[in-house]
């Protein structure tokens, strides 16, 4: 049986509205598939979801302290770049923990990493490299 390693800060709860309001900015098109492409520009994606964008972030700014910020950037980074040993989540998130030392306003680092059209495939990624199969799974059927 897999062993589950909880992060330190996220909760499959916190992950799971994280990825429901990521897809209120990357929403599914008429046959299913995701309407934006990771090559898309940001500033395109928050033209066309631009009513849904300030509610998306106000949500997550009360949802997201720094270190929960910090940790789901952590989790991104190691599904993303798969070469990343998983055992080093709490070094890689202190790191982007100490990028957000004196950051009162949180919009634009939770927008830059939740307009990535690939963020659920790699948050995904990282929890099943992390032995969070499970949850990986179901965020991918958001």
């Amino acid at each position: 049986m897999e062993s589950e390693r909880n992060p330190m800060s996220l909760s499959n709860e916190d992950l799971m509205a994280v990825m429901q309001q990521w897809r209120k900015l990357h929403p599914v098109d008429s046959e299913g598939k995701n309407s934006s492409s990771p090559r898309e520009p940001l500033e395109k994606i928050y033209r066309e979801q631009g009513a849904v964008y300030p509610e998306v972030i106000a949500e997550l700014r009360k949802l997201l302290s720094a270190d929960a910020l910090a940790e789901l950037h952590a989790i991104f980074s190691i599904g993303r770049d798969h070469e990343v040993p998983p055992e080093q989540l709490d070094k890689i998130a202190a790191g982007y923990r100490s990028d957000l030392v004196g950051v009162v306003n949180l919009d634009h680092e939770i927008a830059q990493l939740l307009g990535k059209a690939n963020f659920r495939t790699c948050v995904s990624a990282g929890l099943v490299m992390l032995g969070r199969s499970e949850m990986a799974s179901s965020l991918n059927e958001i």
